[in-house]
C-alpha cells in the first residue's frame, strides 16, 4: 500500500513536493501512469506499507503536517 500525494505532468514539477516530504522524514517516489485520453502522468507516492491501516496513518500525518489530502492506493495505484 502507498500514499499517493499528488500527480504531475512531468517529473521536474514533483521535485518541490518531494523535498517537502523529505523534510518531514518521508521518502517518496514517482510512478509513471499512461492514462488514455490524458497522456502521461507521474504519481508522487510514499511507501510501501504493509497494510492499509499503516498507509492511512501516514496519510493522516501528511495531511496534518502539509495540509495535503493524500489517497491510499494498493500496489502503487
Amino acid at each position: 500500500y502507498y500514499v499517493q500525494v499528488a500527480s504531475f505532468r512531468d517529473t521536474k514539477a514533483a521535485a518541490p513536493m518531494q523535498a517537502r516530504l523529505a523534510a518531514i522524514g518521508l521518502d517518496s517516489g514517482l510512478r509513471r501512469a499512461d492514462i488514455a485520453g490524458s497522456g502521461t502522468w507521474y504519481r508522487l507516492q510514499v511507501g510501501p506499507y504493509g497494510s492499509p491501516h499503516d498507509a492511512n496513518a501516514v496519510r493522516v500525518d501528511i495531511e496534518q503536517k502539509m495540509h495535503i489530502k493524500g489517497l491510499v492506493v494498493h500496489e502503487g495505484g
